[in-house]
């Protein structure tokens, strides 16, 4: 079992962008098809809470959106990995399973420190981001400054900004600023 997920590990360490590029939205482009490669300067794993946290010059690469931040903390459903190395035992391939079938199994995870994700028409920057995969929601904080969402064109920020990625929907509270562009003539 630890061999399966010292693979999955090694995997998620396959080095594919700087974490000094500037992110926007102009210049964003899915770099990975299919599957989620994360690189960073150091990876550490604990087996029995199976938690990874990547540390340092952090780098996502995922079909949807490219992020950068000091650290992420990814938590994997240990009851989901469990099964899934049950049903790969009848499986020839090296490692047993592809990595995009363990993106699955992520429950949760933290983004610390310098966050910015870049997304089509869309750029987030905060000091940390929390994913939980359940409500697919991701909830935005600031430290040192708001978090900022920005999205064809319009800009929102606020003391925390949250957002259901399945439904489209987003809440914000504390110090609330929106900037829609003076173009615009609808406020949806």
């Amino acid at each position: 079992m630890r061999k399966l997920f010292i693979a999955m590990c090694l995997t998620l360490l396959c080095v594919v962008a700087n974490a000094t590029e500037i992110l926007t939205p102009e210049n964003w482009k899915p770099k990975v098809k299919t599957e989620a490669i994360i690189n960073s300067d150091r990876l550490d794993f604990d087996y029995e809470l199976y938690i990874a946290t990547f540390t340092g010059n952090v780098v996502i690469q995922h079909p949807q959106f490219t992020a950068i931040a000091d650290k992420i903390i990814v938590v994997f459903d240990k009851e989901a990995e469990e099964n899934a190395m049950v049903a790969n035992v009848k499986e020839t391939k090296i490692f047993g399973k592809k990595i995009g079938e363990s993106q699955q199994r992520v429950k949760s995870a933290i983004a610390i420190g310098n966050v910015k994700a870049v997304g089509e028409n869309m750029l987030i920057t905060c000091d940390r981001a929390n994913y939980f995969k359940d409500n697919a929601m991701l909830r935005l904080t600031g430290v040192d400054k708001a978090p900022v969402v920005q999205k064809d064109g319009r800009t929102i920020s606020g003391e925390i900004i949250t957002m259901w990625l399945n439904d489209n929907r987003v809440e914000t509270s504390g110090d609330i600023k929106v900037q829609i562009p003076a173009t615009s003539t609808k406020l949806d």
